[in-house]
């Protein structure tokens, strides 16, 4: 049993729980990241910058700057336009609840990593969508379809977790990722608002549901190097007892301590011993429940 899934390590009954924020947390950079380049933008290029790092629609047919798959991420609606401060408030907003928990159990260049390739799997999606419907002159920006990776990817694991809906509604996070991508699913079928990329963030949601379902990993870490993350985990594993009783009483006595003193108190070779205990048993437990 690892530490996110013992009872007394997350209660399940406290709304929005979220791990540390401190400044070395690549969620925490991502967000002072992306803050600063849009206030760069709206205040020294007057919004500019979107022309050369929003994702164009004629990408694929003649402007070929491809960096703009990635570069999107990080451009937002400008203040001049109406409620379009709130474009990166609520993007930077979600990333903030749902990133650091992701990245905890994850780790720092997984996070990254995912979030990165949510952001041009989503852009990809909105292009090829644009080339099928023979739709010229667009432009994507916004990290939504990475955020919504990123929430999808939180709802797996932590389905049971409540959430604040309005501040007021105490729901699971699995109903409120529902909620959220039934939302998306009505206004791609044509109910929204034209100015909403919601195909970027069903293609966002499709991804972090792939990558959860597979088991796939992106860094060296559970993995070799990151050149078999397509591929299933292998069905035999060398198990050794020792080994295993020992990772049980370290991580016993770790969390005697969060029980104690709370998770701030947790040094970071503590934390690491706890995130590689929590990942091993993950990948025990999909093992076990595998038909492979």
């Amino acid at each position: 049993m690892g530490i996110y899934d013992r009872q007394y390590y997350h209660d399940d009954e406290t709304p929005g729980r979220t791990g540390s924020s401190g400044p070395k947390m690549m969620t925490t950079q991502l967000i002072i990241i992306t803050t600063v380049i849009y206030f760069v933008n709206e205040f020294f290029f007057q919004s500019k910058a979107i022309k050369d790092f929003g994702l164009d629609s004629d990408l694929f047919r003649g402007n070929w700057q491809v960096w703009q798959l990635l570069s999107y991420g990080f451009m937002h609606a400008s203040l001049q336009e109406r409620n379009g401060f709130l474009h990166v408030l609520f993007n930077m907003y979600f990333l903030f609840m749902f990133g650091r928990d992701v990245e905890l159990r994850y780790g720092r260049q997984e996070m990254i990593r995912f979030y990165f390739l949510a952001i041009i799997v989503s852009g990809g999606a909105w292009l090829l969508v644009q080339i099928l419907t023979n739709q010229q002159n667009g432009m994507l920006i916004g990290a939504s379809g990475g955020v919504m990776a990123v929430l999808v990817l939180y709802c797996f694991n932590f389905p049971q977790r409540k959430l604040l809906l309005m501040g007021i509604w105490a729901i699971p996070a699995w109903g409120f990722g529902v909620g959220y991508v039934l939302l998306d699913v009505f206004g791609a079928a044509g109910a929204g608002s034209a100015k909403v990329a919601y195909v970027a963030h069903l293609a966002g949601a499709a991804f972090a549901s792939a990558y959860f379902l597979r088991g796939w990993k992106l860094s060296g870490r559970g993995s070799q190097s990151g050149k078999n993350w397509f591929k299933r985990k292998p069905q035999l594993k060398v198990h050794h007892p020792d080994a295993d009783q020992k990772r049980e009483q370290a991580a016993d006595k770790i969390l005697a301590k969060i029980r104690e003193h709370g998770e701030e108190s947790l040094s970071k070779k503590e934390r690491r011993i706890m995130e590689d205990y929590s990942r091993r048993m993950r990948e025990k437990h999909a093992d076990d429940n595998s038909g492979w």
